[in-house]
């Protein structure tokens, strides 16, 4: 069943869905449409054999220009732990 099949069914008036983590569930909904996708950095952490966000970015694409060619664009970032220089941003799609 496809997505959009999905979401009639179990939002026939319509909603919102909350996308939990997981790089094959982030990968199916930039197929299908994310509004909204919230990234996370750490400047300070790296996570050598880590998984990444993104399936593309296994070969080298960085998680911004996986959303930039989604559609989706980047609001003001947010330094959630500045002393551990994390930041968070909002990427949203663009209106039609």
């Amino acid at each position: 069943m496809g997505w959009a099949d999905v979401a009639r069914a179990l939002l026939p008036s319509g909603g919102r869905v909350a996308v939990p983590g997981g790089r094959g569930v982030f990968d199916l909904f930039l197929e299908t449409g994310f509004d909204e996708f919230h990234l996370t950095r750490s400047a300070r952490v790296l996570l050598p054999g880590g998984q990444p966000v993104f399936s593309r970015c296994e070969s080298g694409v960085p998680a911004e220009s996986v959303l930039r060619e989604a559609g989706l664009r980047p609001g003001a970032p947010e330094v959630v732990d500045a002393a551990s220089d994390v930041t968070a941003c909002i990427w949203t799609r663009l209106s039609p």
